[in-house]
Parts: C-alpha cells; structure tokens; sequence
C-alpha cells in the first residue's frame, strides 16, 4: 500500500515525505480501507456489506425468538435500556424550572403526587379540606 502511495505521488510530479506515507498508509490500513479501490476490497462498500451478510438496518431482525415471543432486532442489540444522561440534566433542568414557577401549595402538591403521595395528606399538612387541594392540584400552572 505505502509502494502505491508512492508510486502515485511519483506518477504526478508531487514531492512527499516518508512520514507522510506512513502517516496515510496507515490510517488507509486502520480503517480497513485500501488506497486503490473503492469497490468490493472496502470493507465498507456496499456490495461487500452484503455479500456478507450485514443488516442494512436497525430494524432488521437478528434472532428469531423460538417460543413465538417479538423477534430480537439489531437495534435492540446495541440499545441502551439506561436514560440518557443528557435527557436526565434537561429534565431536571426543565423540573426545576417548572417548580420555581409554583407557590408553596403548588410545589407540596406536585410533589406529593410525584413521590406517589395522597392529597389528603397534603390537606392535613395546610389544614384545608381535600376537595381544596384537588381545586390547587388543577388549577397550579
């Protein structure tokens, strides 16, 4: 491959350093890649893909579930069944935002129905009858 990368350097009258053969000989090597072909010696040519057998989707499936159950797809493979972090600081973000716009009764009701609370018990805490705390629940921003 640096032969050929040197070779054509040549054939076009351009001067270049052996650290820069070596440089591009191997990044053409690293990726799998040849200098001289963009046809089925790529690894990554189309028609190399599937000749082997690759998906050409997320979508595809990859295993057949014996027992009749969803099929196993090549997304579900490489997904991450954790939340984002990204998503977690936006909607804390977007939580804290929205909290800060709440009175106190408003703050201790969503909350209280956020952490699985009752509002009754929110009702004893501002001594207020329940039905007031439901009339607070929907009418907070």
């Amino acid at each position: 491959m640096a032969a050929r990368i040197l070779n054509s350097a040549e054939l076009r009258g351009k001067k270049v350093s052996p650290g820069n053969v070596a440089y591009f000989t191997v990044l053409h090597a690293r990726c799998g890649r040849r200098s001289y072909a963009a046809g089925s010696p790529d690894v990554f040519h189309p028609k190399n893909r599937m000749r082997n057998g690759e998906p050409a989707s997320f979508d595809e499936t990859v295993k057949e579930d014996e027992f009749g159950g969803e099929p196993m797809l090549l997304g579900d493979v490489f997904s991450n069944q954790q939340e984002d972090p990204v998503t977690k600081a936006a909607r804390k973000l977007d939580w804290e935002q929205f909290v800060a716009t709440l009175n106190e009764r408003g703050r201790v009701v969503v909350t209280a129905l956020v952490d699985g609370g009752q509002l009754k018990e929110v009702a004893a805490r501002f001594q207020v009858s329940t039905s007031t705390m439901n009339t607070a629940a929907t009418s907070s921003p």
